[in-house]
């Protein structure tokens, strides 16, 4: 508006002066004011970017670079109350690296109003007992959350989500790994898609877990959560049980090229569709597996221990554990076992993977401790060729 003043007045000026509506004693140009009040205001908007790129750089630890990106987002006039701010932020415990983060993220943060809008969101969720460091996780990841309505949308929601857990402790971990859009939609979404499970008979518990655990997922459009309930139906996983929460999640976050491109890795060692869809029945995090990690377990099992293809679809459990810290360490010192025979060919893979690493060292390691180089087998450090087994032995050991 002032603005808008200035330049009516200029070019009333320009126009009048010479006396009372006469004719101007000199030739000044209303365009020529126009452009030096243009000038001017570019000078204060180039001084004004200035200290703001400054400020973030200097007061918030942004890389030159990024103070430039977030300067096209918010335009500091003074430092006051920008510092009252960063200084209310580290009294509830942020660090200077969270700062940095969150101004990052949400440049416009900076300008919000530091106790009538950023304050009462702080002193509210340390009234629920949030840690600090779990406060500065929240508040760097979702700036946002510090900007929208404490009554209308974060009171509600906290509310909600208290009488389905239960626990402020299960409330906060919802807050921690609350996406954007929770903060957009709310309670509302949450409400929708609870009333949804509610209708297919999925258990309490499983919406439990959804709600903690998986929380994204929880809060997809309505239209897409009734499109993959039916799908892991589809795949005949029972929603009374566990895995449909894992399902649910897989299906949500996997999107169809993905799907596509880990169908195609499987394939290319003999499953077929059905193998596929037996897989994901028992383990459906199977297909979120890495495309590397697939082949380069399905390639040790196979190749190295003689493994049929087709049998681990109907374990793909054996496919999540680490290949290099379980896998091979575990099946180099039974296959070395079974060539000294020691112990017969009838272990289940899965099972000796299963186990935890007490059992296995108790079973394998500490009862046969009297073979030579054992250990250093089980801990990498020699394969079995280094302690000439051949080819045509190691060959001969195949497990189930």
């Amino acid at each position: 508006m002032f603005k808008l003043w200035c330049k009516k007045h200029l070019i009333i000026a320009a126009s009048n002066i010479g006396g009372f509506g006469g004719p101007p004693t000199f030739p000044l140009n209303a365009s020529l004011i126009m452009r030096l009040f243009s000038s001017n205001s570019e000078i204060l908007g180039d001084q004004q970017k200035s200290f703001t790129v400054s400020y973030l750089i200097n007061s918030c630890g942004l890389s030159p670079e990024a103070a430039n990106v977030a300067s096209k987002k918010v335009t500091l006039k003074s430092p006051e109350k920008t510092d009252l701010l960063l200084t209310l932020l580290r009294h509830h415990g942020l660090t200077d690296a969270d700062i940095t983060k969150m101004v990052t993220r949400e440049p416009r943060i900076l300008v919000a109003h530091p106790e009538k809008t950023v304050l009462p969101k702080l002193e509210f969720f340390h009234s629920i007992g949030m840690p600090p460091h779990d406060l500065a996780l929240v508040t760097s990841r979702r700036p946002a959350i510090l900007r929208c309505s404490l009554e209308n949308r974060i009171i509600p929601f906290y509310d909600y989500l208290k009488n389905l857990l239960q626990s402020d402790e299960k409330v906060i971990t919802v807050f921690k790994r609350a996406t954007k859009r929770y903060l957009q939609v709310g309670l509302r979404q949450l409400l929708s898609n609870v009333a949804i499970l509610k209708k297919y008979d999925v258990k309490e518990s499983n919406i439990l877990s959804l709600t903690v655990h998986h929380t994204g997922s929880l809060m997809m459009r309505s239209d897409e959560l009734v499109k993959i309930v039916n799908r892991v139906i589809e795949f005949g996983i029972d929603v009374s049980k566990s895995i449909f929460v894992q399902a649910i999640n897989v299906l949500h976050c996997t999107s169809k090229s993905t799907w596509e491109a880990k169908k195609k890795a499987y394939k290319k060692w003999g499953w077929s569709e059905s193998d596929i869809h037996m897989a994901f029945s028992i383990h459906p995090v199977c297909m979120r597996l890495s495309e590397k990690k697939i082949m380069s377990i399905m390639e040790f099992c196979v190749n190295e221990m003689n493994c049929e293809a087709k049998a681990i679809a109907s374990r793909p459990t054996v496919l999540l554990y680490s290949l290099e810290k379980r896998i091979m360490p575990r099946c180099q010192v039974v296959k070395l076992l079974i060539v000294k025979g020691l112990i017969k060919q009838s272990y289940n893979l899965l099972s000796l993977l299963a186990m935890t690493d007490k059992t296995f060292s108790e079973r394998f390691i500490i009862k046969y401790n009297n073979v030579p180089r054992l250990l250093d087998v089980y801990h990498g450090k020699l394969s079995l060729r280094d302690l000439g087994v051949n080819s045509s032995e190691l060959a001969k050991v195949k497990l189930l």
